[in-house]
C-alpha cells in the first residue's frame, strides 16, 4: 500500500447469519402465538476490552450451547444451531465443539436438535436433524454439500411442519 493511501475497510464475517437468525425469531414468535411453541435465541456471552477507560472491542466469551432453545408442543426439547452459506458447502467447523456436544446431547436424550441452513445462493432453508448430521448421511466427511433435491428443504422458514413436530 502506498503512503498515505487509505486502507479499505475490513470486511467482518462476524455477523453474517444475523438476517437469518432474525427470520427465524419471527418464524418462533409465530410458533408461539400458535401454541406449537416456544423457542428462544440464546444469547452470546461477549467480554470487553478496554483501552483508555473505553471499549474499544469485544471477543466471545464462550460459544453458547446452540443459537436457540425451547420446548415443543407436548414438552419434547428442541434446540437449533442457525447457519447460513453463500457458498455451495457448509463446512462443519461453522458448528464448534461445544455446540456440536450440545446438540448431541439434546438428540441422545430424546429430544429434537437441528442444524438450520440458509443456503442465500439458492435462497432456501434446510432443516437437517443432527442424527444426520452425525451418521453422515448429509456430510461428505467434513460440510454440509447443498443440492438440488433434498428432503431436507423446508418451505418458507416453518421447519416443525417440514420435520412433522409440533
Amino acid at each position: 500500500m502506498r503512503p498515505g493511501a487509505s486502507r479499505p475497510p475490513a470486511v467482518s464475517v462476524a455477523n453474517r447469519g444475523m438476517d437469518f437468525e432474525a427470520a427465524l425469531a419471527l418464524q418462533h414468535a409465530a410458533y408461539l402465538r400458535a401454541g406449537r411453541a416456544v423457542i428462544l435465541k440464546l444469547p452470546t456471552p461477549w467480554v470487553p476490552h478496554w483501552s483508555g477507560g473505553k471499549v474499544s472491542g469485544a471477543h466471545v466469551a464462550e460459544t453458547a450451547a446452540a443459537d436457540f432453545v425451547g420446548c415443543l408442543r407436548g414438552g419434547r426439547a428442541i434446540a437449533l444451531e442457525a447457519k447460513s452459506t453463500s457458498s455451495g458447502r457448509l463446512p462443519l467447523s461453522r458448528v464448534r465443539p461445544p455446540q456440536r456436544e450440545y446438540l448431541s446431547a439434546v438428540d441422545a436424550l430424546g429430544g429434537v436438535a437441528l442444524l438450520v441452513i440458509y443456503w442465500r445462493r439458492a435462497g432456501e432453508t434446510w432443516a437437517v436433524p443432527w442424527t444426520d448430521v452425525r451418521s453422515e448421511r448429509v456430510v461428505d466427511g467434513r460440510s454440509v454439500a447443498w443440492r438440488e433435491s433434498s428432503p431436507y428443504r423446508v418451505d418458507g422458514l416453518d421447519y416443525l411442519a417440514s420435520l412433522g413436530v409440533a
